[in-house]
């Protein structure tokens, strides 16, 4: 259900009533959804947008029970669609794909499944930051809530390579449109370069960049 959701978002459909059709047909096999999820042609998304944080709801309510990334990849495309939208619901979600986060990665590295689940987490995440860079209210919020798991992924070790990528980007977006730089990204610059000394020679480009962000930009206060 969710795969069709996002292929047919890539579809130009001018007949609402086709489109109507189309997402009742889809959710019949799944009653916990609602229909008309993610309608791409001109103008249906007003029909979408009141019924956003009741979506969002039902899409963590299934991915508490299954492990699929065509959940994830379908609510990505949500983020993606209706970026402007999601603002107010971005602390949520973002608590959401944490938790999502840390039972994925509680899995070991062993579970293939889950390790690409957790990467699709993150990349979410990385969506919705993306969503509202032009909100640096909003960005303020959401700086101490993924502080903790980013800090955890710098400092676990080399375990957690394949994450590092996520987490670099993640402090990118709020080094870059935020109001200055925050004490809570203060507390990432030394963890950041400890783990380029460490083991993350790869991405000396990445980090030596956030680290003259750091030192450049003005030290925003909490």
């Amino acid at each position: 259900v969710c795969m069709s959701v996002f292929n047919i978002h890539s579809l130009s459909i001018h007949n609402y009533f086709c489109i109507g059709l189309i997402y009742d047909s889809i959710m019949l096999t799944m009653d916990d959804l609602p229909s008309r999820l993610i309608i791409a042609a001109d103008g249906a998304t007003d029909l979408v947008r009141p019924m956003l944080p009741d979506i969002i709801g039902q899409y963590f309510r299934i991915m508490e029970d299954v492990e699929n990334e065509s959940v994830l990849t379908a609510l990505q495309a949500i983020i993606l669609k209706f970026g402007e939208d999601i603002t107010g619901l971005s602390p949520l979600i973002v608590s959401k794909l944490i938790s999502l986060f840390q039972q994925y990665l509680s899995a070991g590295e062993d579970d293939e499944e889950a390790v690409f689940n957790a990467v699709q987490c993150l990349e979410t995440i990385d969506a919705v930051l993306e969503a509202v860079q032009d909100h640096p209210e909003v960005l303020a919020q959401l700086e101490p809530i993924t502080q903790p798991m980013i800090l955890n992924l710098l400092q676990e070790g080399e375990s957690l390579y394949e994450y590092i990528d996520s987490a670099t980007q993640m402090v990118s977006g709020y080094t870059t449109f935020s109001e200055g730089i925050s004490p809570t990204m203060w507390s990432l610059c030394g963890p950041l370069l400890q783990v380029l000394n460490d083991w993350a020679i790869d991405y000396i480009s990445e980090i030596m960049t956030l680290s003259l962000i750091h030192i450049s930009e003005p030290t925003r206060r909490s």
